[in-house]
């Protein structure tokens, strides 16, 4: 989880931690990432601005995700 919180705080202006449910939120986004034993469950809510971008920050956090991972297993 720690390391969740680090790679959150490198482009969200707050992170929160509340059990095992963070929440952040940026320039132009909100989400949370709910941690359990055998999934990760996120949502993030675009602004306006950033919806255009929708498509590649979505292929960029999959792609964080399967390397973080696959990395564990």
């Amino acid at each position: 989880m720690n390391e969740l919180i680090a790679f959150l705080d490198g482009f969200a202006s707050s992170v929160s931690r509340e059990g095992s449910t963070l929440s952040f939120s940026g320039k132009g986004f909100t989400g949370t990432v709910m941690v359990s034993d055998d999934e990760v469950t996120g949502h993030v809510t675009l602004g306006l601005l950033a919806k255009p971008f929708r498509k590649q920050l979505e292929a960029e956090i999959n792609r964080h995700l399967d390397t973080r991972l696959s990395a564990e297993s």
